[in-house]
């Protein structure tokens, strides 16, 4: 795995298109980007968050002006209380569960809550 500063080279040369467009994003973004380059997390314990739950593996997608991170929890990630979770937001708001059963879920968090992973191979 690549270390953090390779990383973020490699993500501001390939994504961004370089240091001079990675510097024209807002200084809350170049920040994010900074410190959170890699693609996948793990969530915490502790994390207030049902479906991108403690424990789950995430994948951030955007990097908001807010300060929070957007990420994706793949179906195929989710763990047991997510999905419980999920079923308890669906009859909350009546909605069929199999709607949204195995689905990906896109979800807001505060990065703080977040730690590297490396997926297994």
């Amino acid at each position: 795995m690549l270390s953090h500063k390779e990383q973020l080279a490699v993500f501001i040369n390939d994504a961004c298109g370089g240091q001079s467009e990675f510097e024209k994003f807002p200084a809350v973004i170049q920040k994010l980007m900074t410190d959170y380059p890699y693609p996948t997390y793990k969530v915490k314990e502790g994390a207030p968050y049902g479906i991108s739950c403690p424990g789950s593996i995430v994948h951030v997608c955007n990097w908001n002006n807010d300060g929070s991170l957007s990420v994706i929890v793949y179906a195929k990630d989710k763990l047991p209380s997510a999905i419980e979770h999920e079923k308890s937001l669906c009859e909350q708001h009546k909605t069929d569960y199999e709607k949204v059963k195995g689905k990906d879920t896109l979800c807001n968090v505060n990065p703080s809550w977040l730690e590297p992973y490396e997926e297994q191979k």
